[in-house]
């Protein structure tokens, strides 16, 4: 047997221990206790020894989507399952939760994130109500969010660091004669790394609610899962620079990640005007990444909405329609992305808009697809009642093309 194999064939004997202590109606917490360490021990070394072995990645893939049985499995995951775990500080061993992840390569405290697109479909058994409960995560991060109205790309990757190539400059065809010579042209390829970044919410609850109210501590990650879900989207606009090394900083649409190449601005004078804001609108149509108004993805912020739907400039001034009336009419279906601008002084920032023709990659938020839940072992508040829970979702964004990016920013 391969290295590989030798070590699922141990820890599927360890589960299989485990599931007896488990089951036991006088349960051996030293030997549970000595049987989850070690299964978390060998779990890192099968990581290991997968890496070691270098499987071609599509063909496991090609091999997982069409085998019935592990998308059985998949589809049979409970999140319940791997929050129980989390708050019992265990992790899972065994069961549907326990295989998959031995399948895939994740650790015990370690999930799948495309299990929070389903939600928490289903509760404890000690909700007894029948109710499913929706909340869905990555499916709103990036398809129905500012983020996806803009065109940003979700992509799920692997463990390591993503790359995305891109020509960056090449040679132009030019028209020549008999025997005339093509000069030759420098290609420049550009590469952009997108590398692991931490976004986490820490979440704290009381027993006495957790014994009170059926499904609190299920509840509390609904709620997680939220908080991480609208700080990655605003990010992605603008920025988060508030960790303590520069390497977890996310340059956002209104940070570094758009050069002022990218900035069309707009004097006070012109923003309440319709032929200034469509003047605006209508310098993004360059003839190649927007060939009609149609073609631009607008995110409006909270202060340039108002302004807009509110200001009917007169029709000397741009007509008898309000701004936003007149940008609706031409074409340019603007969203609202709330929470990153609420007033449209100097130097403030009205949208962001995305030129839509292949606009594929050109900005990418790149997902690690294993989350991560921890129990937080605190004495203090373990003598007050209270248990923690950490939600850990790691990502990335970059621009790798800023051409087919704009942003509207308000001047004097």
């Amino acid at each position: 047997m391969t290295p590989v194999q030798k070590l699922e064939v141990r820890m599927s004997e360890l589960r299989r221990e485990l599931r007896q202590h488990l089951d036991a109606d006088e349960k051996d917490h030293d030997a549970i206790n000595r049987l989850t360490g070690e299964l978390g021990k060998l779990d890192s070394e099968l990581v290991a020894a997968k890496l070691l072995e270098e499987p071609a990645k599509d063909t496991v893939t090609e091999r997982r989507e069409s085998d019935d049985k592990f998308l059985e499995l998949r589809n049979s995951l409970d999140m319940a399952v791997y929050v129980a775990a989390a708050a019992a500080g265990t992790g899972v061993a065994v069961g549907a939760e326990g295989e998959y992840n031995a399948e895939v390569g994740l650790r015990a405290n370690e999930f799948p994130l495309s299990i929070l697109a389903r939600g928490l479909e289903k509760r404890a058994a000690r909700d007894g109500d029948g109710a499913a409960t929706q909340a869905t995560w990555l499916d709103r991060v990036l398809d129905g969010s500012a983020a996806s109205a803009v065109g940003v790309t979700m992509r799920p990757v692997a463990p390591g660091v993503h790359s995305v190539p891109q020509i960056t400059a090449g040679a132009s065809g030019v028209q020549r004669g008999r025997t005339e010579a093509v000069a030759e042209g420098t290609y420049t390829l550009g590469i952009t790394d997108l590398t692991p970044t931490r976004n986490a919410v820490y979440g704290v609850y009381s027993l006495e609610d957790d014994y009170r109210v059926p499904g609190y501590s299920e509840a509390l990650i609904r709620d997680m899962q939220a908080g991480v879900m609208e700080a990655v989207d605003k990010a992605i606009f603008s920025g988060d620079t508030g960790a303590n090394e520069a390497t977890a900083d996310i340059n956002g649409f209104l940070g570094s990640a758009l050069a002022a190449a990218q900035e069309i601005t707009i004097t006070q004078a012109n923003k309440v005007l319709a032929t200034g804001v469509m003047a605006a609108f209508g310098g993004m149509i360059d003839g190649a990444h927007a060939m009609t108004p149609s073609d631009l993805r607008a995110v409006l912020f909270e202060g340039a909405n108002t302004l807009w739907m509110s200001t009917i400039p007169g029709e000397a001034q741009g007509g008898n329609m309000s701004i936003m009336q007149t940008i609706r009419g031409n074409g340019i279906m603007p969203v609202v992305r709330g929470g990153v601008e609420t007033a449209t002084a100097n130097d403030d920032f009205g949208a962001v808009v995305g030129l839509g023709r292949n606009i594929d990659g050109a900005a990418v938020a790149a997902v690690w697809d294993r989350g991560r839940l921890d129990r937080v072992v605190d004495t203090t508040r373990a003598t007050q009642g209270e248990e923690g829970l950490v939600l850990s979702y790691f990502w990335d964004f970059a621009v790798p093309r800023a051409s087919n990016y704009r942003r509207i920013k308000f001047v004097t």
